[in-house]
């Protein structure tokens, strides 16, 4: 979906599914929680604290399994790009991150896509999809990088081999 201007990402990234459902736990059980919460928690009707929330649980990609926080020292400003690919089908869905982790994460690296995470989609509106988060110093960066991607001979092999194909039977 489009995120609007005043929208706002949170990326959590837990080492294991046990350790999202023990943090969850631990609000309902935490004597401070619910009290320190209660401004946020109880608004006036009508008047929530935000228009909706929109979760996504993403498997990091085997082609970079770990996020990667960027380096902030010396940036006046970065330009963050959320991107979500979205496949007609699941085949389509798992060539798509097959092609990723087999080429496209490290032609990324080559030509200055600097992402902070990928991720398939295991819980998300409009599955089969993955996301991922690049960042780039600037506009002008953003384009540069794309453009040399676009153009890239890597990116042409990769995109048109017959592996990350659907052949018809």
């Amino acid at each position: 979906s489009e995120l609007g201007p005043n929208a706002r990402v949170t990326i959590i990234a837990y080492d294991s599914m046990q350790k999202l459902l023990d943090l969850r736990r631990a609000y309902a059980s935490d004597p401070n929680f619910w009290p320190n919460a209660q401004e946020y928690l109880l608004q006036e009707k009508g008047k929530p604290a935000y228009d909706r929330v929109e979760s996504m649980l993403l498997e990091s990609l085997s082609g970079m399994p770990k996020l990667k926080v960027p380096d902030s020292s010396g940036a006046k400003q970065r330009l963050f790009e959320l991107r979500t690919y979205k496949s007609e089908n699941e085949i389509q869905g798992l060539l798509k991150v097959k092609m990723f982790n087999e080429g496209e994460i490290s032609l990324f690296d080559k030509v200055g896509l600097r992402a902070v995470f990928y991720g398939e989609a295991l819980i998300a509106p409009n599955l089969p999809q993955m996301t991922y988060l690049l960042v780039h110093e600037d506009e002008a960066a953003q384009q540069k990088a794309w453009k040399t991607f676009i153009d890239h001979p890597e990116w042409k092999s990769l995109s048109s081999d017959e592996q990350y194909q659907i052949i018809s039977l």
